[in-house]
């Protein structure tokens, strides 16, 4: 499976440049997610971050929203990212 590399770079550096973003996600095709996730909360003291990177299968609510695209007959891939933000 070929990725394109301005995919995997725009959703790492979303989640490295915002810092309360907890995950982004890219919808590559109907069948394949693209995840960039944030594994512990964001602190001004910390001196390194660590980004899980995901690629594969969509789970469900990622199913979901492409079932309400299509529905709504919107084209795949979906040209903006996803973000997900963390709860306060």
């Amino acid at each position: 499976m070929k990725v394109p590399r301005s995919q995997v770079t725009r959703c790492v550096m979303a989640v490295l440049e915002m810092p309360d973003l907890k995950r982004a996600t890219v919808y590559l095709d109907e069948r394949t997610t693209m995840k960039c996730t944030r594994q512990r909360k964001y602190d001004k003291r910390s001196r390194s971050d660590t980004v899980i990177l995901t690629i594969g299968k969509p789970n469900y609510r990622e199913k979901e929203f492409i079932a309400k695209c299509r529905k709504a007959g919107k084209p795949l891939p979906v040209r903006g990212i996803q973000l997900t933000w963390r709860k306060k």
